[in-house]
């Protein structure tokens, strides 16, 4: 007879050093029991719902080892104790829905990935999160066991493929939102009983179910930093717009749509005349519902049931609520409908007023628009300038037709789908060496794929593209990358590369050139705008804006500097592996650069941590990268702590093992030396406060 303890519990959302301590205490509590295993829920450290912040929060399995050893040291717990735990898992570049067995305090036996990611109702995890690959049941010391995480265990074939494998009892973390009050338990606890007591009977296991209680909340409003200091007057950005998109001669192969601040069919009118197809209203469309903008949808306490998992008043008074009016939703409809069709009406009667049959007969007549106030102080005359489409438009002559710039990207998605067609699983496309004029590689084929996974058609392969030796991607290479994508370029990219990348690899690589030698390797601007995740790597160097409003992803600049550094020339920025303005605005994410980072680094940097590395031979001391920062950067270079010193093996290990796979041996052995003391290669630069408190938001 093993003794469990199922220890089922409300953690505070995003706060680990809070959670831990509870869980010592419960911990304590038990001790009189003498449990052998502890069974802890779902996202237990952490809390479910935590959207994007799962890649502030995401632990490696070897961090959680760390974290619960801990625990299990200062409850002074006598012997072994094993833990079932869920947590939110970091390992190479992306992120899991994880679940540990661990023996503490000595080692992490197996680790289970969520497989079966929900996207429906109140869940959208596929979002942020990779799917598992496999179940399987593991030898413990008490005998065979498996793991399954809440939706895993709602598919049949997965308890079934548990007990083929050998498990005599199943451990089911579960974050499951109470549903359904009007009997003696929630709805969905007597579903759970039913289904537990099915699957034990089925298979001849024992389930062992620990889910989390309580409540969470927040649909992630935006930080208050980001309400108070980001943006532009929608009215600034419409005009310019639509004068780019006329000049250019694309006005009617691009839409503008419109949002921020408005609310009155003239608000609608006005967006118009400067320029914009359509408008939106989303904030007012909230209060024809019941908003009262109180300005703390991330807190899970809108009293008016919006933006909340509350859906009763009795749910409400549990969780501390004074007032609350549920959602009705029949009744939301109807006001949204009156309120839209009472838009519409005012908005008929002002384009009538104009002379006009159809609003969009109206789009950027900004002749009908006039300055009526504060002429002293602002100047926007050149909002009424008119803008003339080129004269080529008008040329009615025969035009020279050549193959589109983003031809190649389009034929990449065809191939690699008429294949998945055929029942392939893993792809590789490879291609002779592309040039400037072949933009957004690999980006088309991205949004193919993410339009299957967000619509329930699925794409469960893996793909893997490759650009031979000599290659110069155009802009845009990799653009909104995602799980299951690998990009691999020998030669190097034009600017964007991996913008808004959201998982996968893209590998920027030095191509061999005809006399054996390897060359370039490197990329343009921008490399990784605003990359949420994906482990991105450039083996040369990195033109300006390198890995700005980086958000989460793993990045590795693998340049190196051929000479000792000379900053007593100045102008930095021309013999620095990154050119300048480096992880500005970055908010989180790991960054390990191996060369000079190049001048005025981290600016307006909030969160994440980047890894520098420390050469004092090259002149790369800690005083050298001081200078680099930027003036007013509110970080500090420190010495790397025990995650610093994780995180760069986990980071450089992942370089070698990408050079190794391209036959870079020499480089990879060299490089290998570095991982036997991180602490003397590199230094860490890290915000004065990290951002990441999530009662804030988790965007």
């Amino acid at each position: 007879m093993i003794r469990h303890a199922i220890l089922q519990f409300r953690p505070e959302k995003a706060r680990v050093k809070e959670n831990l301590a509870r869980l010592a205490e419960r911990l304590e509590a038990l001790r009189p029991h003498a449990p052998e295993v502890v069974v802890l829920p779902e996202a237990a450290l952490t809390g479910y719902f935590l959207q994007g912040g799962v890649r502030e929060l995401a632990l490696t399995r070897h961090e959680l080892l760390e974290l619960l050893s801990g625990v299990h040291r200062a409850v002074g717990w006598e012997g072994l104790l094993d833990v079932v735990v869920g947590f939110y898992e970091r390992d190479e570049g992306a992120y899991y829905n994880s679940a540990a067995y661990l023996e503490l305090p000595h080692r992490v036996v197996h680790v289970h990935r969520k497989v079966f990611l929900p996207t429906y109702g109140v869940f959208d995890e596929e979002r942020y999160l990779a799917r598992g690959r496999q179940v399987e049941a593991f030898n413990t010391r008490f005998g065979r066991v498996a793991i399954l995480i809440c939706e895993d265990f709602w598919h049949s074939i997965t308890a079934a493929i548990a007990a083929l494998d050998g498990a005599e009892a199943i451990y089911v973390p579960a974050a499951s939102p109470a549903r359904g009050f009007q009997g003696e338990r929630p709805e969905n606890v007597e579903r759970w009983r039913t289904l537990a007591r099915a699957v034990a009977a089925e298979h001849g296991v024992y389930v062992v179910l620990s889910s989390l209680v309580g409540f969470e909340g927040g649909t992630g409003a935006a930080r208050l930093h980001a309400l108070k200091y980001a943006g532009l007057p929608v009215e600034i950005g419409v005009r310019r717009a639509h004068r780019a998109l006329v000049r250019a001669g694309l006005r009617d192969r691009v839409e503008i749509w419109a949002d921020g601040g408005l609310k009155t069919a003239y608000d609608v009118l006005r967006m118009v005349l400067l320029g914009a197809d359509r408008v939106g209203m989303a904030t007012m469309a909230m209060v024809a519902i019941g908003c009262t903008i109180c300005r703390g949808c991330q807190l899970d306490t809108c009293h008016v049931g919006i933006t909340t998992q509350i859906e009763t008043v009795e749910e409400a008074l549990a969780h501390g609520l004074k007032r609350f009016v549920p959602q009705d939703l029949d009744r939301a409809v109807e006001h949204l409908t009156r309120f839209f069709e009472a838009k519409g009406e005012a908005l008929r009667e002002l384009v009538a007023a104009l002379g006009a049959r159809s609003l969009r007969e109206l789009r950027g007549r900004v002749d009908l628009l006039y300055q009526r106030d504060h002429l002293e102080e602002l100047d926007l005359s050149y909002f009424f300038l008119p803008v003339e489409e080129p004269e080529w438009l008008k040329d009615t002559s025969a035009h020279v037709l050549r193959k589109p710039l983003n031809q190649l990207t389009r034929t990449i998605t065809e191939v690699v789908m008429g294949a998945y067609g055929e029942g392939s699983r893993k792809l590789v496309f490879q291609e002779g060496p592309v040039n400037s004029t072949d933009r957004a590689l690999g980006a088309h084929l991205a949004g193919e794929i993410a339009r299957r996974r967000l619509y329930g058609r699925g794409f469960d392969a893996e793909v893997e593209l490759r650009f031979d030796a000599g290659s110069v991607a155009g802009n845009g290479l990799a653009a909104f990358n995602l799980e299951g994508m690998k990009v691999v370029v020998e030669g190097g990219a034009q600017d964007g590369v991996a913008k808004s990348a959201f998982g996968g690899t893209v590998a920027i690589l030095k191509g061999r050139n005809p006399y054996g030698a390897y060359v370039d390797g490197s990329v343009g601007k921008s490399f990784a705008y605003g990359a949420i995740g994906g482990l991105l790597i450039v083996e040369g160097v990195a033109d300006s804006r390198f890995c700005i409003r980086l958000s989460g992803a793993d990045v590795i600049l693998g340049g190196e500097p051929e000479r000792p550094l000379r900053d007593e020339l100045g102008n930095l920025a021309a013999r620095a592996q990154a050119k300048g303005f480096a992880f500005e605005y970055m908010t989180r994410g790991r960054a390990l650069v191996l060369g000079d980072p190049g001048p005025w680094i981290c600016s307006g940097m909030t969160g994440g941590r980047v890894y520098l590395r420390h050469w004092p031979e090259m002149g790369l001391t800690e005083e050298a990268m001081k200078r680099r920062l930027a003036k007013g950067a509110k970080v500090a270079v420190k010495p790397l702590d025990l995650r610093g010193i994780e995180d760069v093996r986990e980071l450089l290990s992942a370089y070698i093992r990408v050079l190794k796979e391209a036959k870079r041996e020499e480089k990879a052995a060299r490089l290998e030396k570095l991982l036997e003391d991180p602490a003397q290669h590199f230094r860490m630069v890290e915000p004065v406060n990290q951002q990441v408190e999530q009662g804030v938001s988790t965007e």
